[in-house]
C-alpha cells in the first residue's frame, strides 16, 4: 500500500488504524522518524467527533 514514510498496521472500521514507520521506505537510514506509531480514531458522525473532542479524547502524544 504505497511507498510512504508510514504503512498501514491494523484498521479497525469502526474504532481506529494503526499506522507503523516503514523501514522499507526509501529515505529510512537518512531521515530518523521519530514517530513509530500513529493511531488513528474513526468517528462515524461529526456528533461523535465533537463530543470526543470536549472530552479531550483528540489529542497527541509524543516523546
Amino acid at each position: 500500500m504505497g511507498t510512504g514514510k508510514y504503512k498501514l498496521s491494523t484498521i479497525d472500521l469502526n474504532m481506529q488504524m494503526e499506522l507503523k514507520a516503514n523501514e522499507n521506505w526509501w529515505k529510512h537510514e537518512e531521515e530518523n522518524l521519530r514517530i513509530d506509531t500513529i493511531n488513528i480514531r474513526i468517528y462515524k458522525t461529526i456528533a461523535e467527533l465533537y463530543n470526543a473532542y470536549k472530552l479531550g479524547r483528540n489529542r497527541y502524544d509524543y516523546d
